[in-house]
């Protein structure tokens, strides 16, 4: 539903592929050959973080220039001024590039870190406190945006579109909107 609500908002053409299904050699091959697609007439590949990984890059080759992706995090300094900092230490601790489930751990951890840090270690008054994280002011605003709840306990935030450029994935000039993070 966002591959539509996305196009349809940034005036592009609704003729697109939205890629879908576990993460496989095999369905990397197939996103690459789809991203040649234009012989038919698709104008967009879309894809979702869950299968992204370096191995697409390598497999599509220059097939996979334009290709976009949704995601949490996108190792991007584009996305916002906390990224450049958090891939920089990363890189220093672990020699390698953060995706998005270190970026979303990351997240994690500095959100308890900082209800701890104001209500002390006690389970009850952290959990009190992290269901008054209800509104963007209240929120934890980290690598991966901001993050509140609504009154079910879930985060809506909007996931970063990312595109592949020069053999890199990137963050993409068109953005969804952010009423795109709320519930349907």
């Amino acid at each position: 539903a966002w591959t539509r609500a996305y196009l349809t908002t940034q005036g592009l053409p609704q003729r697109g592929c939205y890629a879908h299904g576990v993460s496989s050699p095999l369905s990397l091959f197939l996103v690459a050959l789809t991203a040649s697609a234009h012989v038919i007439g698709v104008r967009r590949v879309f894809d979702e973080e869950r299968r992204f990984s370096p191995q697409f890059i390598e497999i599509a080759g220059p097939a996979a220039e334009g290709a976009m992706i949704t995601t949490p995090y996108v190792n991007d300094p584009a996305a916002g001024p906390l990224v450049a900092p958090f891939a920089e230490a990363f890189m220093r601790e672990y020699r390698e590039e953060p995706d998005f489930c270190a970026a979303l751990s990351y997240d994690a951890l500095g959100t308890l870190a900082r209800v701890i840090e104001k209500v002390g270690p006690d389970r009850t008054a952290i959990r009190d406190e992290m269901a008054r994280m209800t509104t963007p002011e209240a929120g934890y605003v980290g690598v991966t945006g901001n993050t509140y709840f609504d009154a079910n306990g879930d985060c809506s935030k909007p996931l970063f579109v990312s595109k592949v450029r020069g053999g890199k994935l990137t963050y993409c000039e068109m953005q969804l909107p952010p009423e795109s993070a709320k519930p349907a």
